[in-house]
């Protein structure tokens, strides 16, 4: 099976890379397009069994990660892969978008969106300091809706996650019971022994009272509390 996990930034999809990239026979590239879809990285993530895709990943080819995905899926039960989704305005901060989701939506892509609870993915983002745009709660609202519309129904939630590793890795398709201990990544969860993962701890907000009305306004927490865990 090839997936492609995608949420804004701030989502999870990080830790939900890290997790696929855990389980046996699975593995899981993060930001390939960032990263110029170079594959030196994994090497030592899975030996040499994806080292001689490099030549794949740069050959004159009109789709050169799609490709190297392909033989990933001869090797493996699921190969996917992470992008963060980059707000049409920013599209120069990185190179995942709309168009290109829509792409591997149309190659046969098992599409995982993952997003998070509105005020504290907002919250997370002002408190990163990138840029003005992450202080604009209007690109944020955009940004949010454009991950539900994009993956429609194969949303999952980032607080479900946490709380319930096993029940969500298995709507994935994929054995939870091999999975590696993680180290944190996020200025607001702590590491935990492998078999509860990591658990959430309350983070001070950021967020003012116009960017909560605007969130409230926007519709975007009810969108959120109607996915099902």
């Amino acid at each position: 099976m090839k997936a492609l996990v995608v949420g804004i930034p701030r989502s999870g999809s990080t830790l939900l890379c890290r997790m696929i990239n855990s389980v046996e026979n699975c593995i899981c590239l993060s930001e390939p397009h960032l990263e110029a879809l170079s594959l030196r990285t994994y090497r030592t993530l899975r030996d040499q069994k994806v080292s001689d895709l490099e030549l794949e990943m740069f050959a004159d080819h009109e789709m050169p990660l799609d490709v190297a995905m392909s033989k990933l899926e001869e090797i493996f039960e699921v190969a996917a892969f992470k992008e963060t989704f980059r707000p049409e305005p920013f599209r120069e901060w990185g190179l995942f978008n709309g168009d290109l989701l829509n792409t591997y939506k149309n190659n046969n892509y098992k599409i995982i969106g993952i997003v998070r609870s509105p005020l504290k993915n907002f919250n997370s983002w002002k408190s990163q300091g990138w840029g003005n745009w992450t202080h604009d709660v209007d690109v944020f609202i955009e940004s949010y809706r454009s991950i539900l519309q994009f993956c429609g129904d194969a949303v999952i939630r980032y607080e479900d996650l946490i709380a319930s590793p096993a029940l969500v890795m298995k709507t994935l398709d994929m054995n939870f019971s091999k999975l590696k201990p993680m180290e944190a990544e996020f200025g607001d969860i702590e590491a935990l022994q492998s078999s509860s993962v990591r658990r959430e701890k309350e983070n001070k907000s950021v967020v003012s009272t116009q960017d909560i009305s605007a969130i409230e306004r926007s519709g975007l927490m009810e969108l959120y509390d109607s996915l099902q865990p």
